[in-house]
């Protein structure tokens, strides 16, 4: 509403009333005096500060179902198959069958070595050996003579082996002569002595056979039996022959070990050597345990010593402690 208006509403009701308390007393006349307008004023009002909601005692739960339809998607694209790697073995290296060298030194020393030997073969290995050394050179003595010191050696071995299914036979035969010229003698006592007085030839001959198995499987009885002959001679009626045969054999359990070791040895010498032989019998029984890490190894060795009518035996206890 306009301000003036309500002003001028006011002023005129305070005229009635004026007129009306004139008319009612008579002769008394009162004067009003308005100091300035009239301001009416209006409260706050007091605002609802919540919102009105509507409390409902029944829920639905709504129940959403979505159905997929799966369908491929033609990417376009095509695999290409990658080879697979193949393990290639390393081509064998070519084998020779023979190899001889040749040479010569001062002093006159002239050398030949030899070798021959069969090709690659699963069956079989055979092959031979030779070599000679020699020199003739001489040598000045104190009395100005020059005489031979020369020297020669030969050396001749055969070898084969032969391979089987779970064992290998081998063996060698040699023959070895070595000669040798004693010319440092005493100039001052001693004569002047022929090539063939001061010469000294050296005759060997030695035989070895070996049987052994090969088990992949440690399982198995394990075996291995030597057999050897060496004999030696000279030019002064020296000579000796030994002969030996030894074996092991071995078996292994789920974490046990047991072997035995035998061996004998006998030397026949000249009477210019020794008056009298000697065998030698070695006899070594052990067991043994083991596990992931560790292994013991216990066992005795009997050696027993006969030399003519002489013989004693000695006992040597062994032991082996391992771990990794």
């Amino acid at each position: 509403m306009n301000q003036k208006l309500i002003i001028y509403i006011a002023t005129f009701g305070i005229l009635l009333l004026g007129l009306k308390t004139f008319a009612q007393e008579g002769e008394f006349l009162k004067e009003v005096r308005v100091v300035k307008p009239y301001e009416p004023t209006i409260s706050d009002a007091n605002k609802i500060t919540y919102l009105p909601k509507i409390s409902d005692t029944v829920k639905i739960t709504p129940q959403v179902k979505y159905i997929l339809q799966t369908k491929p998607i033609n990417v376009g694209y095509s695999i290409d198959p990658i080879k697979p790697a193949k393990m290639v073995g390393e081509p064998l290296t070519k084998l020779y069958n023979a190899h001889i060298k040749v040479g010569i030194g001062t002093k006159t020393l002239p050398m030949i070595e030899a070798y021959i030997n069969n090709n690659r073969s699963d069956d079989y290995s055979i092959g031979a050996y030779y070599k000679y050394y020699a020199s003739y050179a001489k040598a000045t003595l104190l009395n100005d003579e020059r005489v031979f010191a020369g020297y020669s050696d030969n050396d001749l071995k055969l070898f084969g082996k032969k391979f089987m299914n779970n064992s290998i036979l081998q063996g060698d035969i040699g023959v070895k002569g070595d000669t040798r010229y004693f010319y440092g003698y005493d100039t001052s006592v001693d004569t002047s002595m022929a090539k063939d007085e001061i010469q000294q030839k050296y005759l060997q001959f030695n035989f070895n056979a070996n049987y052994k198995s090969n088990y992949v499987d440690s399982t198995h009885v394990n075996y291995d039996f030597l057999v050897g002959l060496d004999y030696i001679k000279d030019d002064f009626s020296n000579n000796e022959l030994s002969f030996k045969v030894k074996g092991d054999i071995n078996k292994i359990f789920s974490q046990e070990m047991v072997g035995v070791k035998v061996g004998i040895e006998h030397y026949s010498v000249s009477e210019v050597i020794d008056s009298s032989n000697n065998t030698i019998i070695n006899i070594n029984p052990w067991v043994g345990k083991f596990g992931n890490k560790w292994r013991v190894k216990a066992g005795i060795n009997v050696f027993s010593d006969i030399r003519g009518d002489y013989s004693n035996t000695y006992y040597y206890p062994v032991g082996n402690i391992e771990y990794d």
